[in-house]
C-alpha cells in the first residue's frame, strides 16, 4: 500500500468560485486600466501641444513675432484679397525638426495647392503634394477616433487636430477675409478684429497681448473635425470659440449680442462680472462651442458656407478640450466653462478679467 497521500484537485464548484473571483477582480480593475489609458492619451495630446508651443516661441525668438494662421494675398493698398496661403504649421516646420520638408517648399511665393500655383517649378509643386499628404505625428491627438486624412481611403490630405483660435466669433474672424462681415462689436471697434491671437495675415508679437497677457490668451485648440483641416492649408486651420446664434428662452435661435461692461471691456449681453451659477440667466443659457453637441445641429452650429468649421473646439477627452496658450502652457479646459470666461480667454487684448480662468477651470 502506498503511504503517500493522494493530492486532491479542485472540485467543479471550487473551480467555478475561483473563476468568479478572477472575473470580479478583472471587472474591478478594467475601469482603472481604461482610465489610466485615457489619462496617458490625454497627457500625450498635451505634450503634442507643448511641442507646438515650443515651436511658436522659437519662431518668435527668431522673427520677433508669431506666424499668421494663414498666408494671404493683398492688394497694393495692403487689403486682403484672398486667404490662400500656407498654414502656420508650414512656417513652423524648421522649429519642429521638419526642416527637410520646409526646405523643399516654396513658402514665400508658392501655394499649398499645387494646382493653383503659378510661381513654383515642378519640383516644388511635387514637394507641396508630398507635404500635403504627409501625416505629422505631433499634429494628431492619440484619443481622436476620427480619420487622420481628409480622404482616408487614398490617404491624401493629412489632417491636424490642433487649430488656431482666430477670434471669438465668426464675424470677427471674417474681418480678415476678402469680404468682411460686420463684427458683433460696435463699428468703431472693428480695428480690433480679428480679436484672437492667431488669424489670417496677422503677425502678432508677444507685446500685443496687453493687460490680458500671453498666459491668459488661447493660441490653439483641439478639434475633432474629420475632414476640414489639412495641416498645410492656412484657410483650414483657424477656428472661433463662440457661436453667433444661441438658443433663446423659447429654444429658438437668437443672435449673439455683446455689450460694454462698465465702459471698460466687451462681454456678452447680461454679463454682471459673476460666473457660473451666479451669472444672470441670459448668460448662463449661453454655450461656447466647447459645450455644443455637434452631432445634433444645435442652433449655434455653423451652417452653409461656415459648415467646414462646425466642429469647433472639441475633443474625445471626457469633459475637457486641451488648449495651447500664448505663453506656451497647455491647459485642459472644461466643456462646461462659463461663456464669458471663454470669451475673455480668446481675446488677445480685450482688457477683460481673464484671470478668472484660474478660478473656474
Amino acid at each position: 500500500m502506498n503511504g503517500r497521500k493522494r493530492r486532491r484537485g479542485l472540485t467543479l464548484i471550487e473551480l467555478i468560485v475561483l473563476l468568479a473571483i478572477v472575473a470580479i477582480i478583472i471587472a474591478m480593475l478594467a475601469p482603472a486600466i481604461l482610465s489610466a489609458r485615457k489619462a496617458a492619451r490625454r497627457a500625450q495630446c498635451m505634450n503634442n501641444m507643448k511641442q507646438i508651443g515650443l515651436a511658436f516661441h522659437n519662431f518668435h525668438d527668431a522673427f520677433r513675432k508669431f506666424p499668421p494662421s494663414s498666408g494671404v494675398t493683398r492688394d497694393p493698398e495692403g487689403k486682403i484679397t484672398a486667404v490662400d496661403g500656407w498654414s502656420f504649421y508650414a512656417e513652423l516646420l524648421p522649429f519642429m525638426e521638419y526642416g527637410t520638408i520646409y526646405d523643399r517648399l516654396n513658402i514665400r511665393k508658392g501655394h499649398p495647392d499645387p494646382g493653383a500655383d503659378d510661381d513654383s517649378g515642378e519640383f516644388e509643386k511635387e514637394a507641396a503634394r508630398d507635404a500635403r499628404n504627409t501625416q505629422l505625428a505631433e499634429l494628431i491627438c492619440p484619443d481622436n477616433p476620427n480619420p487622420k486624412f481628409a480622404d482616408p481611403v487614398n490617404k491624401t490630405g493629412a489632417l491636424t487636430n490642433y487649430k488656431a483660435m482666430g477670434a471669438t466669433h465668426i464675424e470677427s474672424l471674417q474681418v480678415a477675409s476678402p469680404k468682411p462681415t460686420t463684427p458683433l462689436y460696435l463699428p468703431e471697434e472693428a480695428t480690433r478684429h480679428p480679436d484672437g491671437a492667431l488669424f489670417p495675415g496677422g503677425r502678432i508679437k508677444l507685446s500685443a497681448f496687453g493687460r490680458d497677457g500671453s498666459a491668459h490668451t488661447i493660441l490653439c485648440t483641439e478639434t475633432m473635425d474629420p475632414q476640414y483641416g489639412v495641416w498645410t492649408v492656412g484657410a483650414e486651420v483657424s477656428l472661433v470659440g463662440l457661436p453667433s446664434a444661441q438658443p433663446g428662452p423659447d429654444g429658438k435661435p437668437e443672435a449673439l449680442k455683446f455689450e460694454r461692461y462698465e465702459d471698460t471691456y466687451w462681454a456678452p449681453a447680461g454679463y454682471n462680472a459673476k460666473f457660473g451659477d451666479e451669472a444672470a440667466p441670459e448668460v448662463r443659457r449661453l454655450k461656447t462651442y466647447l459645450g455644443y453637441d455637434f452631432a445634433k445641429a444645435d442652433p449655434g452650429t455653423y451652417v452653409g458656407a461656415e459648415a467646414r468649421n462646425k466642429y469647433g473646439p472639441s475633443s474625445a477627452h471626457p469633459g475637457v478640450v486641451n488648449h495651447l496658450l500664448a505663453d506656451g502652457s497647455v491647459h485642459s479646459i472644461s466643456t462646461d466653462t462659463d461663456f464669458a470666461t471663454y470669451m475673455f480667454l480668446i481675446t488677445r487684448a480685450g482688457g477683460d478679467p481673464t484671470g478668472q480662468f484660474y478660478d473656474h477651470r
